[in-house]
């Protein structure tokens, strides 16, 4: 086989952050002479891979078709063409993938991270969807003529070839490679990110959470290729790189706060990075900091054992000599030697340099690259949790972030009345949406609603009839997805066109979605209501209403304190936490205010975002529509 890598380099603007990304995936979407489509049919004739990203490009193919590839590959880096029709669809992708990250708490988490411990430098540039929106195919054009650029370009081959075949062939295919003819402006320089003074807690409150991210983070000068990074590979592997680090077999095995906890020292060019990380229960959230931090102090405090070390030195040995069965992996140590000026002899003896490595070694590097007392700790997870994280601050006092990594205003929470209770929170939201009066005049309701995933077209039809009739029907694409029906005790539920058997337990959840206003009906229907405080959904405070069925399902909503209106709801079926948000009400037919949107989000592996196109109140539905087969 054949192995091909180009590489190239670069720093975008914040403002376009997301830029990079676009511009390294358009380029096998079109050149000036092959469409998309025609790119992939012949990659896939000859059994060939290709691939680009912001740094250049990756082939790999079948020796008798190496000229081929060549071919393609060069024309796919010398004359992209960046269609417009290709951008629209990668920016279509790119906003669902933000909206569906945006739930992850381990991206959050990891965008929080990048933003502190990068603080002043392009690494700290997170992709939002304000970035994106900024970004035009003319913007994506500008960075590939920015930095895709000859001069700055490396080639490497590897497979059944010699040097002077090597040569002959980048000659032939990248030997007329011209940068072209634009003004470009300078590479800013960017200053290196320091070590915070002193430990800093960082907290995302997540709505619905049952466990906690964690991250402890910092940036560290560690260039590929420098004396420390072979010991540090040690390090890492008997901190935590895996299932016998000290850190798995401490906050797992001994504490079983979590399925997995870890670290990773990394490299970089430009400034690389220590961060721990586990996901652990709501409840020991402060407990597995505090051992954490234990692990941490001890390595850089006491040696490793000789058995530690010779465990970690077994494991990184095997990997090593794994990754030289892979071409790719032996494109990337070429290129490492030449691009960071490494001795030629690197590699070729790396587990020499490895097997000299001592215990006193380590505990050196660990004194210097282990900073637990200076460290960024990243926290996302329930607001319950943040008051225990306090005592990790050097200043006693958290700093919160929003999901892209920009530091929160909390809203005042001071002065409002606490000790409020559910029935006057259910009022407040009945009078916000109509008043009492035009809720119970309300005898039928119709919500039409649409919304797309990945590209296509989702509508949803909501037929209610007082007091306990449903007709709800889901299509995608003009296929009936779903349809529920309700008439009294009377329930049926379609799936497909096919009947969905339905447990005797699970109908009177079904029954319930009748109802046309929920909310006017929980405290005769006998839910267990209470109110669990305040907090900040989307910049509003907004009371915390837990809400427990007489089957024993639970949810938490959340009422707005100004306005009275529901702005989210949260839910747990089997493993995963359902968030519904409704947003920007409106005032709709008969003077109801109404949600214009409604985002689902835990439901599917992308959110759901639903415009409700129309709200018709008492238009008279005939009861022959909920008959039930």
């Amino acid at each position: 086989h054949d192995t091909l890598a180009v590489e190239g380099s670069g720093r975008e603007a914040a403002a376009l952050a997301g830029r990079a990304d676009m511009a390294g995936q358009l380029l096998r979407m079109g050149t000036t002479t092959r469409s998309k489509a025609q790119i992939d049919e012949q990659i896939d004739f000859i059994g060939a891979n290709l691939s680009t990203n912001a740094n250049g490009a990756f082939a790999s193919g079948i020796t008798r078709y190496q000229e081929e590839l060549l071919e393609i590959l060069a024309d796919v880096i010398q004359h992209p063409s960046f269609p417009e029709e290709e951008f629209e669809k990668l920016k279509k992708q790119t906003l669902s993938a933000l909206a569906q990250s945006k739930e992850d708490p381990e991206v959050i988490a990891s965008n929080v991270s990048r933003a502190l411990r990068y603080q002043g430098h392009p690494y700290s540039e997170i992709t939002t969807p304000s970035t994106v929106e900024a970004i035009t195919p003319a913007a994506t054009r500008e960075y590939y003529q920015r930095f895709f650029l000859p001069e700055a370009a490396y080639l490497v081959m590897v497979g059944d070839i010699s040097p002077a075949q090597a040569r002959d062939l980048a000659n032939k295919y990248f030997g007329n490679w011209q940068a072209p003819d634009v003004n470009r402006l300078p590479v800013p320089e960017a200053s290196l990110p320091q070590f915070p003074d002193s430990r800093q807690v960082a907290f995302v409150a997540k709505s619905g959470a049952v466990q906690s991210t964690i991250n402890i983070t910092y940036p560290i000068r560690l260039r590929p290729g420098s004396k420390d990074v072979i010991p540090l590979t040690l390090l890492d592997e008997i901190l935590g790189s895996g299932f016998n680090g000290r850190l798995f077999n401490n906050l797992r095995e001994d504490k079983g706060y979590t399925y997995g906890a870890y670290s990773r020292i990394e490299s970089d060019r430009s400034i690389g990075y220590f961060n721990a990380y586990a996901n652990v229960r709501n409840e020991v959230t402060d407990s597995a900091v505090s051992e954490f931090l234990y692990e941490l102090n001890r390595i850089r405090t006491e040696m490793v054992s000789e058995e530690e070390l010779q465990r970690a030195k077994n494991m990184v040995t095997g990997s090593f000599a794994r990754s030289l069965e892979s071409p790719e992996a032996i494109a990337r140590f070429a290129l490492n030697t030449v691009r960071y000026n490494l001795p030629r002899d690197y590699y070729p003896t790396y587990l020499q340099r490895l097997a000299k490595v001592t215990r006193a070694d380590l505990l050196e590097l660990a004194q210097q690259y282990i900073r637990p007392n200076e460290a960024y700790l990243v926290v996302v997870g329930h607001k319950d949790t943040a008051e225990k994280l306090t005592q990790f601050d050097a200043d006693g006092t958290l700093s919160y972030y929003n999901e892209y990594g920009q530091e929160k205003e909390q809203v005042d929470l001071s002065g409002i009345l606490l000790e409020v209770q559910p029935a006057e929170v259910l009022d407040r939201y009945i009078k916000a949406i109509g008043g009492a009066e035009l809720v119970a005049g309300i005898s039928d309701m119709t919500v039409e609603m649409t919304g797309s995933v990945q590209g296509a077209e989702m509508s949803m039809r909501q037929q209610h009839k007082a007091p306990d009739k449903l007709l709800m029907t889901v299509e995608m694409s003009g296929m009936q997805l779903s349809k529920t029906l309700v008439n009294g005790e009377e329930v049926s539920v379609l799936e497909m066109g096919a009947p969905k058997p339905i447990e005797e337990a699970d109908k009177p959840a079904i029954r319930q979605q009748a109802l046309i206003i929920p909310e006017a009906h929980y405290l005769q229907m006998g839910y267990d209501l209470k109110v669990n405080g305040v907090e900040q959904i989307e910049g509003q405070a907004a009371y915390v209403l837990e809400v427990t069925k007489p089957d024993g399902k639970q949810s938490t909503e959340y009422y707005a304190v100004d306005s009275g209106l529901k702005l989210r709801m949260v839910t747990t079926e089997g493993n995963n936490t359902i968030t519904t948000d409704f947003l920007d009400y409106q005032e709709r037919e008969g003077g109801l205010l109404y949600p214009s949107k409604v985002r689902v989000s835990g439901m599917l592996p992308i959110p759901l975002e639903f415009e409700v196109k129309e709200v018709r109140v008492n238009s008279g539905l005939d009861d022959a529509l909920f008959e039930v087969n």
